[in-house]
């Protein structure tokens, strides 16, 4: 499978998605100019898919599993807050 995904221009990725409805972690092939496509190592990154702006990706430098998670939600809470004002 990853030879296949290389010979077609793609990489596997581990992916987590999360959406009112629920959400899912699961290896899914990506095209290599995908911006998910080129994280590695201590590099965290996340896609958020926008009504105005399409796809917007934001990548840095992790911190760490557990400071990481919390610094996520902690984002995502405060927009949920400034949208609903």
């Amino acid at each position: 499978d990853i030879s296949a995904a290389k010979a077609a221009g793609q990489r596997y990725k581990l992916i987590a998605e999360a959406s009112p409805a629920g959400g899912s972690v699961e290896a899914m092939r990506l095209p290599l100019d995908d911006p998910l496509a080129s994280v590695g190592g201590a590099t965290n990154a996340i896609t958020l898919e926008t009504d105005l702006l399409g796809a917007v990706t934001l990548i840095g430098a992790g911190a760490g599993r557990a400071e990481t998670g919390s610094a996520i939600l902690s984002d995502l809470l405060a927009i949920k807050r400034r949208g609903s004002a």
